[in-house]
C-alpha cells in the first residue's frame, strides 16, 4: 500500500543527508535521489554540506523540488582547515553531526517536525545525534558491516592486510562509541543494507531492524539501459569498480584464466581506476592474458552503459560491498551476474537473475567463479532468461520510485504506534 497524505496533511519530516548531490552515483547520489522521490509526498527540510550548495542550486534552477528547503551547513573554518579531501573526513563529519544537532534543535522549536531521517552517510559506525528532538527517528539505510573473511585477507598483500585490519579496528572502537551505542538503541526504525550490518545491529540492542538496499536507479537510467545486445563473435566478460585490494580482482582475473585455458576464447574487461592498477596489469603479463584481458580505466558513464551492449556476463568479484551500483546497472541491462554470496550483491543477485559463489577461500572462489563462467558462455538461452529476469528484478525492488513506497510506508508504521 502506498502512504500518499493530502495536500494539507503531509509530514513534516527533517532529513539529514551529508552527502547529497545531483547527477552522483555512490552515496550523494542516495542523499540526492531519496530527497527527490520523498518530496512528492511530504514536506521535507534537508539539512546537507554546504559544499553541495551549487550543485543543487544548479539542478534546481532546471528541474526544481517543491516541498524541499534546503539547509546548507559546515563547520566554522577553524574546524576544518585540516580536512583535505578524504583525510580527516570521519573526524569532521562527527564533529558536523555535532554541529547540526544543535542546530536542528533551534529549528525544531520553530517547526513541529512529525519526524527526522538519516540518510547519508551510510555508515552505522558513526553516529548520528538526531534522536535527542525526542521525536520518531529512522536511521538509514546504513551499511558498514561487512568485512571481508579472514582466509581472504591472509591472501593479500602488506597493505591490504594493513588496509583490513585497520578497518575492523576502526569498527570495534567506533561499535564502542558511547554515541552509537546509544543511538542504536533509540532508533525507532533502523534500516540495514545487508545482512552482515544487520548482525553487527543486532550485538548493538538495536530494537527495530529492517533490510533495505540504499541502491535505486532512477526511471530514466532504466530507460537508457533499456539496450539491446550486439551481436559480436567474442564472449565478453565485464566488470566495473574503483581497483581497490577489496573489488577481488585478482579473484576474477585468476578464474578468467581458468576460463580461457580450458575454452580458448573469450575476454574479460574492467573498467575503472585506483591504486592496484599497476598490480593487476603485472598479473595479467604474468598469466600472458594481454590480448584477452583489458584495463579500460576511469570512462564516462555514457561509454560504461555503452560498454554493457558489447558485453555478455557481469562479474562482481568484491569482498565487502554495502551496495553495487554497477551490479544493478549490469542487471538492468539485461547481463547475468556472478558475483559472491557477500554484501549487497548478495541481496541484489538471485538463482533467476544469476550465480552467486559462497565465499569460503580463494581457491574456491577462483574455482567456483572459473565453473560459473564456463557455465554462461556454454548457455546462451540461459544468459537471456537471466538477463531478462534481472531487468524485471530491479525494476520491481531497485527504482527510486519503489523506494518511496517503502520508506512511506515506514513512516506511517511507526506514527501509527507513536
Amino acid at each position: 500500500m502506498v502512504f500518499i497524505l493530502k495536500e494539507n496533511n503531509r509530514l513534516k519530516i527533517l532529513i539529514s543527508a551529508y552527502a547529497c548531490e545531483p547527477n552522483k552515483g555512490s552515496e550523494p547520489g542516495v542523499g540526492w535521489n531519496f530527497v527527490k522521490q520523498i518530496s512528492q509526498y511530504h514536506q521535507l527540510w534537508v539539512i546537507t554540506r554546504a559544499n553541495n550548495q551549487k550543485a543543487i542550486e544548479d539542478k534546481l534552477k532546471k528541474h526544481s523540488l517543491e516541498n524541499v528547503t534546503w539547509i546548507f551547513y559546515d563547520l566554522p573554518k577553524w574546524l576544518k582547515f585540516w580536512k583535505k579531501g578524504n583525510r580527516g573526513i570521519h573526524l569532521y563529519y562527527y564533529l558536523w553531526q555535532i554541529g547540526i544537532s544543535i542546530l536542528a534543535k533551534r529549528l525544531s522549536k520553530q517547526i513541529k517536525f512529525d519526524l527526522v531521517h538519516h540518510i547519508t552517510f551510510v555508515m552505522y559506525w558513526l553516529p548520528s545525534f538526531l534522536w535527542r528532538l525526542r521525536i520518531p527517528f529512522i536511521w538509514g539505510p546504513i551499511g558498514g558491516g561487512e568485512t571481508t573473511p579472514q582466509t581472504f585477507v591472509k591472501s593479500m598483500d602488506f597493505s591490504g592486510r594493513f588496509h583490513e585490519r585497520m578497518r575492523r579496528l576502526v569498527q570495534y572502537l567506533l561499535e564502542h562509541d558511547y554515541a552509537v551505542r546509544k543511538l542504536a538503541k533509540k532508533a525507532s526504525v533502523t534500516l540495514a543494507t545487508t545482512e552482515e550490518t544487520a548482525n553487527r545491529l543486532k550485538n548493538l540492542k538495536t530494537p527495530n531492524i529492517r533490510l533495505c538496499s540504499q541502491v535505486a536507479l532512477s526511471k530514466q537510467e532504466i530507460f537508457e539501459l533499456d539496450i539491446k545486445h550486439l551481436n559480436h563473435k567474442t564472449f565478453r566478460f565485464l566488470s566495473v569498480g574503483n581497483l581497490f585490494h577489496l573489488k577481488g580482482f585478482h579473484l576474477s582475473i585468476t578464474a578468467f584464466k581458468k576460463f580461457f585455458d580450458k575454452s580458448k576464447h573469450g575476454e574479460y574487461w574492467i573498467i575503472g581506476k585506483g591504486p592496484e592498477k599497476e598490480k593487476l596489469k603485472k598479473l595479467i603479463r604474468v598469466y600472458k592474458l594481454e590480448n584477452q584481458i583489458f584495463l579500460k580505466g576511469g570512462i564516462p558513464r555514457k561509454e560504461v552503459f555503452d560498454s554493457y551492449s558489447k558485453c555478455d556476463v557481469f562479474i562482481q568479484s568484491g569482498l565487502h560491498d554495502s551496495g553495487g551500483f554497477a551490479s544493478i546497472e549490469a542487471m538492468t541491462a539485461r547481463l547475468p551476474v556472478i558475483c559472491l554470496d557477500l554484501g549487497g550483491p548478495a541481496l541484489q543477485v538471485t538463482e533467476d537473475t544469476g550465480i552467486k559463489i559462497p565465499a569460503k577461500s580463494p581457491e574456491q572462489v577462483i574455482n567456483d567463479m572459473a565453473d560459473a563462467m564456463f557455465k554462461l558462455a556454454a548457455d546462451p538461452e540461459l544468459c537471456w532468461k537471466m538477463g531478462e529476469a534481472g531487468r524485471q528484478r530491479v525494476i520491481d525492488h531497485f527504482n527510486w520510485e519503489k523506494k518511496a513506497d517503502f520508506f512511506n510506508q515506514i513512516y506511517q508504521e511507526i506514527l501509527t504506534k507513536s
